[in-house]
């Protein structure tokens, strides 16, 4: 599974991401399951319609820089602009509009999308205090899309999907003082219905308090809900998780720290990225001394405990998954790459990029890409070296 997320964690089996990014209830079920006929609570179910295409032999007016990318395989992948979602065929040198018909300018503002295939995908957005979700079977060519019932939407993580049917989306208010409210939907049928199970404020529910960073589904019960910034202690960990398919939320005591990491100021921590119940957990670490450090956290026992990997003293921008040997990492202070091939226990110190990477997506060990706000960076040695790559969008 891979999502297009433009949070700092990426992964190629969890969606990404962006690995990034993955991810049934059966207590739905229980309860009743999802209307049979018609739209589920809270929704207004809407055919996209085809995607109007045409002969890829020239170029359309310019619909602004990738905000998000994620590759597939070497030729074939996807992205979003604030205007369009694309596709290319040929590595990321042309790109192909194959955004629903009817597509306006500006609707992918805010949108974060989650990619099984070439072929099946997902985009969720916020348009004018809505929510829509529009998925995609056939590669682009045609789309169905719904729009939910959310409440004062300002942004959305991209939807976690753990098969062709089962997948959540969290949707977020706007941030105050260091809260932010959250929503939670689930699918049973791969998005043509969602149903809202959880909100913060209710009881045994998601948080208000703290801003989130995205959640990640390991199984169809299991979940993690990560924070961007915390205490650490045991009333402000920064973590939640669910054991009833995202019903119901309690906090989990934040990991522990190496011992040379003292008086700790803030935590702030990523979505975990699984492999089975092999799992990673990126955090950082801000210290009373202004310094700041990320820390690649490991379980092997799907989540229930988390052990530190070797700690960088970097405020990384952005981390890739993907795999269990193979990370990256990036400074967005100094915009230096590090990379690890051993699961995060030794770190090799890459170049510098041109600007602050704000995406990345690797399909194997050598070949990446890598976006800043203007530019589209490739790789074919692991990170050692990155060429810009000059690319056109194409009708």
């Amino acid at each position: 599974m891979h999502t297009l997320r433009t949070c700092a964690i990426y992964g190629r089996t969890k969606l990404l991401h962006c690995c990034m990014l993955l991810l049934l209830l059966s207590l739905l079920a229980a309860c009743g399951g999802f209307p049979g006929e018609g739209a589920a609570v809270g929704q207004t179910p809407e055919q996209g319609g085809d995607n109007p295409g045409s002969s890829p032999d020239y170029v359309t007016q310019q619909v602004g820089p990738l905000t998000s990318i994620l590759m597939i395989d070497a030729t074939q992948g996807w992205a979003l602009t604030k205007d369009a979602i694309l596709k290319t065929t040929d590595g990321g040198i042309h790109w192909m509009n194959v955004s629903p018909a009817g597509t306006k300018a500006g609707d992918y503002s805010i949108a974060k999308g989650t990619f099984k295939s070439v072929l099946q995908g997902w985009v969720a957005s916020v348009r004018e205090d809505q929510v829509r979700v529009e998925r995609t079977d056939d590669g682009g060519k045609s789309w169905k899309g719904v729009t939910l019932a959310a409440s004062a939407p300002k942004t959305v993580d991209a939807p976690a999907f753990l098969d062709n049917q089962t997948g959540w989306l969290t949707v977020m208010g706007a941030p105050e003082k260091g809260n932010q409210p959250v929503e939670l939907f689930a699918t049973t049928d791969g998005g043509m219905h969602w149903k809202k199970i959880a909100r913060s404020g209710e009881k045994n529910s998601l948080p208000k308090e703290g801003l989130k960073t995205g959640i990640t589904f390991k199984d169809e019960m299991t979940g993690f809900l990560t924070l961007s910034a915390s205490s650490g202690s045991s009333k402000d960990p920064g973590l939640l998780v669910t054991r009833d398919g995202g019903a119901t939320w309690k906090k989990m005591p934040s990991p522990s720290l190496p011992s040379d990491l003292k008086k700790v100021s803030s935590l702030g921590m990523m979505p975990p990225v699984f492999f089975g119940v092999l799992g990673f957990l990126p955090v950082r670490v801000a210290t009373d001394d202004g310094k700041y450090h990320t820390l690649i956290y490991r379980t092997s026992d799907g989540g229930g405990q988390w052990i530190a990997t070797s700690p960088l003293q970097i405020t990384a921008g952005a981390v890739f998954v993907l795999d269990p040997y193979h990370l990256w990492a990036v400074d967005s202070q100094t915009n230096q790459w590090y990379s690890t091939v051993d699961g995060g226990a030794n770190w090799n110190q890459g170049p510098t990029a041109p600007a602050t990477i704000r995406e990345i997506s690797f399909i194997d060990a050598r070949h990446g890409w890598s976006l800043t706000d203007t530019e589209l960076l490739h790789t074919e040695d692991g990170g050692v070296t990155w060429k810009p790559l000059q690319y056109t969008m194409m009708r």
